[in-house]
């Protein structure tokens, strides 16, 4: 069966083939270059991707900023970028655990504003991080996330169980918001028993600190917070 153009553009896209994109993009519709442009994106061709630029929509920018994002490639995502939102990009970077390009895309997403997600606080890209364990999105995102982003942040460590992500967001979280949560809603039980095994942790970091400060030869007791 002979192929079209537009689905010999797609095959060279998704492999990479720039000669052979560069040869059918002026063969096809803005529709099919988009389309192949998305391809290319996803598969991390960033030669393929500057080749459809010029002759993509705008819509099929977006998406293939999506697609890059999600699948962490980072070179694609800074050429797609230009003037589309960065905050479903971020979204997807943080669940697919992209560190890099988390990095860069926070340099154009202010995540406290409510439009950062399309349900208020619950779909936070720091959510979507720790619900998923991603430490070192999740390292990232805390510094510039809300109270109340990390506090749900934390529910979806808890759920998931890693210890880094509970460990860091218990830190920054407001302790009697997250157990007010836990106890009014019908979350999994083993979630509790991992809170009370973080409060147990914090204590021993406490006392270790005291412990570091007596043997430096000060009387002085280390700062400690409400556990």
């Amino acid at each position: 069966m002979v192929q079209t153009a537009a689905q010999l553009l797609y095959t060279a896209a998704e492999e990479g083939n720039t000669t052979e994109v560069a040869r059918l993009t002026s063969r096809c519709n803005r529709t099919a270059n988009g389309d192949a442009l998305g391809r290319a994106a996803l598969n991390g061709h960033v030669d393929c991707v500057k080749v459809l630029l010029p002759n993509s929509s705008l819509k099929s920018t977006k998406d293939g900023l999506l697609w890059a994002a999600a699948q962490g490639h980072l070179d694609c995502v800074k050429l797609l970028k230009g003037n589309n939102d960065a905050s479903s990009p971020l979204f997807h970077a943080a669940g697919g655990g992209h560190t890099e390009c988390v990095r860069f895309l926070l340099n154009y997403v202010d995540v406290t504003h409510k439009e950062h997600s399309d349900s208020a606080l619950r779909l936070s890209a720091l959510a979507n991080a720790a619900s998923k364990a991603h430490v070192e999105c999740v390292r990232l995102l805390v510094e510039v996330s809300t109270l109340e982003q990390i506090n749900h942040g934390l529910l979806c460590a808890l759920d998931n169980g890693d210890t880094d992500c509970m460990q860091i967001l218990y830190s920054r979280c407001d302790i009697a918001m997250v157990e007010e949560e836990l106890n009014s809603d019908d979350w999994n039980p083993v979630m509790l028993e991992r809170m009370e095994n973080l409060k147990a942790w914090a204590q021993k970091r406490i006392l270790e600190e005291n412990v570091k400060t007596t043997q430096n030869g000060s009387t002085l007791t280390a700062p400690s917070r409400k556990i």
